[in-house]
């Protein structure tokens, strides 16, 4: 069982590694250098990653697709489906912390542009 928990680590560190690169590389091919620098930074990813233009979003299209459809179908094969729950993204050892009690309605507050 232990091996099965160490494939599945690895399996996730790949993913997330692939994620970072593609971020990065949208970010940088979107002129954003300087949030692609970060991202890079944060992420230990090399700046000068290559992937194809506009893979990134395409992914999350095809995802988001996937989603819709699961929707219409009533299976919920994901956890982001349940628009009643906070959409918040999980990181492996972070702490999740909620805000929302601290702040009301009124002290929201717009400027005009």
């Amino acid at each position: 069982m232990e091996n099965n928990s160490w494939e599945q680590t690895l399996q996730d560190g790949k993913l997330y590694r692939h994620l970072n690169s593609l971020i990065v590389a949208h970010l940088r091919d979107s002129n954003l250098t300087q949030a692609a620098s970060a991202v890079a930074s944060a992420t230990m990813t090399p700046l000068n990653v290559e992937a194809p233009p506009n893979k990134l979003l395409e992914l999350v299209a095809k995802g988001l697709a996937v989603e819709k459809d699961d929707v219409f179908k009533g299976t919920l094969s994901s956890p982001f489906c349940d628009l009643g729950a906070p959409v918040l993204p999980t990181h492996p050892g972070a702490t999740i912390i909620d805000f929302r009690q601290f702040f009301s309605a009124d002290t929201y507050s717009f400027l005009p542009i």
